[in-house]
């Protein structure tokens, strides 16, 4: 968008949503279909309320060029298959925070907007549990649930990844897991941030 601004000013008219699955954390107070929304205002939506019908529509609105360009420079490659288990690690999706925490790819401008969006995330069952209200957390989670082509069992994907404004030490966390209950991996992602704030609380206390 930065490239060609006048992408910003076009008008989105979401359609039907399609899922592969019913997801656990669904949005609230979603954009909804036929209605005419600005780019930035579904961009807001599917990071703060990660709405899926917003992502959707963005991605069905932006040209597929530009879609694939930025996964190339940002060395991102997906698999044809996207029902597959693992295809982004840990440190890709890492990678993308210290990207806009040294606006290394986009402006210092347009890297802090996207991270001041991504503190207001609405999701509290990731590392966002335990964490004190009053640190400030630019994080996105992300869920899956699909078949284990091996397996043929069910398999669900629960993660969370963003940088914590601890202070003046702020630092990455990115938490990924799976298992077959959402429930459980929640309380993993809670208590697993909270182990480590509490250690870096030590090493640097107030």
């Amino acid at each position: 968008m930065e490239k060609n601004p006048a992408i910003i000013e076009q008008d989105i008219i979401p359609s039907e949503l399609i899922l592969p699955y019913e997801p656990m954390y669904p949005a609230s107070n979603t954009v909804q279909v036929w209605k005419s929304y600005k780019p930035k205002d579904l961009l807001e939506s599917m990071i703060i309320k990660s709405d899926n019908l917003a992502l959707q529509s963005l991605l069905f609105s932006l040209p597929e060029d530009i879609n694939k360009t930025v996964l190339t420079e940002l060395w991102i490659h997906l698999p044809e298959n996207l029902n597959v288990g693992d295809f982004l690690t840990i440190q890709q999706y890492a990678s993308l925070f210290r990207i806009l925490y040294n606006a290394a790819y986009l402006s210092r401008d347009s890297s802090e907007y996207a991270l001041s969006v991504l503190a207001r995330s609405e999701f509290k069952e990731g590392i966002r549990q335990w964490i004190p209200e009053k640190v400030s957390i630019a994080h996105k989670f992300w869920e899956r649930g699909y078949i284990d082509e091996k397996t043929k069992k069910e398999v669900k994907q629960l993660h969370d990844c963003g940088i914590v404004y601890y202070k003046q030490y702020p630092y990455l966390l990115c938490i990924m897991t799976r298992w077959n209950n959402f429930s459980e991996l929640s309380k993993v992602l809670g208590q697993t941030a909270k182990i480590i704030h509490e250690e870096i609380s030590k090493a640097f206390p107030e």
